[in-house]
């Protein structure tokens, strides 16, 4: 058997296929244990938070100016639902919703400077649950905790910006 790698096209057909499968087969099943920690992790009532409004505020401080469509595209809800977890939001005044200057049909949101404090709010206090947790395991198993979730994230952001820079494409054509 050839070299083992991350690069599928270094493998024997069979090898390569099954890594392809075990690999989405992993990832597929590390999200709901992600959300299941992460959730359990934030007391979401003390904040009177939804799920689906915590997602929203992540997603919008990473990502400006994002229409509503994109955000319900993101966190995988309807245009329908994502209305329903933003309107509390701005009421609270953690984020705004403006018209887009190039497409009036569209929204566009943003955190505004109470929303980024309460989303640092939310952030603290995650990684300050968190680090009692963290006293269970070694250094060693710690480094590797953190070198396994940069990998996941940055190799997620890039698979997300192609996402993005293909459905940019379509739209043009």
């Amino acid at each position: 058997m050839k070299e083992q790698t991350a690069n599928f096209e270094t493998l024997d057909e069979d090898e390569a296929e099954r890594r392809r499968k075990n690999l989405m087969g992993a990832f597929l099943y590390m999200v709901p244990i992600y959300n299941g920690y992460i959730y359990a992790n934030n007391n979401l009532k003390k904040h009177d938070l939804t799920k689906t409004q915590f997602r929203a505020l992540f997603v919008v401080i990473s990502m400006p100016g994002i229409t509503m469509s994109d955000l319900a595209d993101n966190i995988a809800i309807s245009r329908e639902q994502a209305t329903r977890a933003v309107t509390p939001l701005v009421k609270r005044k953690l984020m705004t919703r403006t018209v887009d200057r190039m497409n009036r049909r569209q929204l566009n949101l943003k955190l505004t400077p109470e929303g980024h404090r309460f989303v640092y709010q939310l952030v603290e206090e995650f990684i300050e649950t968190a680090e009692d947790k963290f006293k269970g395991l070694s250094q060693a198993e710690i480094d590797d905790f953190y070198n396994a979730v940069t990998t996941v994230s940055n190799t997620l952001g890039k698979l997300h910006r192609m996402d993005r820079r293909t459905a940019a494409a379509a739209e043009r054509r």
